[in-house]
């Protein structure tokens, strides 16, 4: 025995109500996250603007060469060298390399740096420091001078 015809038609206009109310649900859900997703990324924007930009800064490199058998050091290994710190992006000679001395030169660089890679947030001020320690530690460099007191913000 069937149930009547009344009591289907009722079950179907149910539950497309409920479909339609379902529908409407997950619509609004999806239009608050996406406005809350906004939100939250103007917000994150406005804090990190100082870790987002490319920044510049210059400096005096003095360094030595290494000549070896079968290998030799120059200013070109130093610049790779330099060009794998995880901030810098861009390493330029300004300043063409002199000889001061025996097996002494010195060049001027420009350095542009990002201060946050993702998942890090540091400030400007503390990647210049960072990435002149790391360059200090780089081998044949024998002093850093003249580094520009600020820096200068590129993008």
């Amino acid at each position: 025995m069937s149930p009547p015809l009344l009591f289907n038609i009722k079950r179907v206009y149910d539950s497309m109500n409920f479909y339609t109310a379902w529908r409407g649900f997950l619509n609004e859900g999806e239009e608050a996250v996406s406005r809350k997703v906004k939100s939250n990324r103007l917000d994150e924007q406005a804090v990190r603007s100082r870790q987002r930009g490319i920044y510049k800064f210059y400096c005096m490199l003095g360094y030595g060469l290494t000549a070896e058998e079968g290998k030799s050091r120059g200013l070109d290994d130093i610049l790779a060298d330099l060009r794998a710190i995880p901030n810098v992006t861009i390493v330029t000679v300004v300043v063409s390399n002199e000889r001061v001395g025996e097996n002494r030169y010195i060049a001027g660089l420009s350095v542009k740096y990002i201060p946050s890679l993702p998942g890090q947030f540091t400030s400007p001020e503390d990647a210049k420091r960072r990435v002149l320690s790391d360059i200090k530690k780089l081998s044949n460099v024998s002093s850093i001078f003249k580094v520009s007191a600020g820096f200068e913000r590129i993008e």
